[in-house]
């Protein structure tokens, strides 16, 4: 039977359809507009799964990702940890990116507007800058770099940032130049990560120690949580478990509470190798009694390079 994926697009043409490429051989691939929509078609059963770009290597978080799966789960009254996480994080995979410029004329000087997704165009700031020191242009997002090359190619004035393979979607579209912002040295290495995303009713994610323990490779977990009390050396302490079971906080990023203002739920991730799995585990039951928390995710880490 075929796996049912969706990702952010219309055509097969975005980096997130890549992404989804990787879970397997038969596949059944449909688009959605926005990453708020992936979450939604996974939640409802519409789809066995999902791919959310999470963060790239040049603009970091992809905030639109972490509202989609982490707002549903904030409860408006009551503990964090009696809700339901509605999706979990089962997987993540990466794509090496490569951003180009393109409109209808191949010609610069024709540009009024670049539009692309929000993340795309963080990647390309200082390109960007540096070209409108001589043909000024403004700057638009749009829900995806697939939604950016459909108004080029509709549009003269409009250039899009998309991916390479945007021209076998809208034919009309000529490329003018590679837009991603090169790395400190020279060269380029931009790459995107995805969350793999799943229905799961249930509360939240359970940590089994024993099956970490016996992985082949080192999985990750994200986690979020809330402070119990606003008040001085809240976040410290809360931090202060993981730093005394030695683990490394690979991501620490606030979300606005809805129940409390001015206050913040922090999404957390975190690698966990098999011989650490039940150190973890101890850390995580810690983590209770300083905060309210809840998993989203046990996931395997994954290799670029494999």
């Amino acid at each position: 039977m075929k796996q049912s994926v969706a990702y952010l697009g219309s055509l097969p043409i975005t980096f997130s359809y890549q992404a989804a490429l990787q879970l397997g051989d038969d596949l059944e691939l449909t688009g959605y507009p926005t990453h708020g929509d992936i979450y939604d078609a996974v939640r409802r059963g519409e789809v066995d799964c999902g791919v959310l770009a999470v963060e790239n290597q040049l603009a970091g978080i992809v905030d639109e990702t972490l509202h989609a799966v982490v707002q549903p789960v904030l409860p408006s009254t009551g503990a964090l940890a009696d809700s339901d996480t509605r999706v979990r994080i089962v997987r993540e995979v990466a794509v090496p990116v490569e951003l180009w410029l393109m409109n209808q004329s191949g010609r610069l000087e024709d540009v009024r507007v670049v539009k692309t997704h929000a993340i795309p165009m963080r990647q390309s700031k200082e390109t960007l800058d540096r070209l409108r020191a001589g043909h000024p242009f403004g700057f638009e997002t749009c829900a995806s770099t697939d939604a950016a090359a459909r108004e080029a190619s509709v549009d003269p004035g409009v250039a899009a940032i998309s991916s390479k393979n945007a021209p076998a979607g809208y034919p009309n579209l000529k490329i003018l130049q590679r837009v991603d912002d090169p790395v400190p040295g020279g060269g380029y290495f931009n790459v995107t990560r995805f969350w793999v995303i799943e229905p799961h009713d249930h509360g939240g994610v359970a940590l089994n120690p024993v099956e970490v323990s016996t992985a082949e490779d080192v999985q990750k977990i994200c986690l979020l949580f809330n402070l119990g009390r606003d008040e001085a050396g809240g976040l410290a302490r809360s931090l202060a478990v993981f730093a005394e079971a030695g683990i490394n906080l690979a991501i620490i990023y606030p979300l606005p509470r809805r129940d409390r203002s001015w206050e913040y739920t922090f999404v957390v991730e975190f690698e966990v190798a098999p011989d650490a799995a039940f150190r973890v585990n101890t850390a995580l039951h810690r983590l209770r009694t300083v905060a309210d928390s809840i998993l989203l995710g046990v996931y395997p880490k994954y290799r670029l390079e494999s």
